[in-house]
């Protein structure tokens, strides 16, 4: 089991979710919106699973919704964050 580097978060203060919706909100095509597409949490939620991390929604009471992800920390990604070019040979 990989250790989380982070637990990040996005606060939305939009009017938030309608009752019975949040489950939803990440299904391909599903938007709330008149011109929406539908398409962006639900490729948001592909991209953080491919690299072994986890995206989820909550309702931000009285308003709002919190969208929250943790990706796995990465040991050697940050060893080569961290080495200078003199070290590389």
């Amino acid at each position: 089991m990989p250790s989380f580097a982070s637990r990040l978060w996005r606060t939305a203060f939009e009017p938030g979710f309608a009752p019975g919706t949040l489950e939803h909100v990440f299904d391909p095509f599903y938007t709330t919106k008149a011109t929406g597409l539908g398409m962006g949490l639900s490729i948001c939620r592909s991209i953080i699973n491919a690299h072994g991390g986890r995206l989820w929604a909550e309702a931000n009471e009285p308003r709002g919704a919190i969208f929250w992800f943790t990706v796995p920390a990465q040991r050697d990604a940050i060893a080569v964050a961290t080495c200078s070019t003199t070290d590389i040979k």
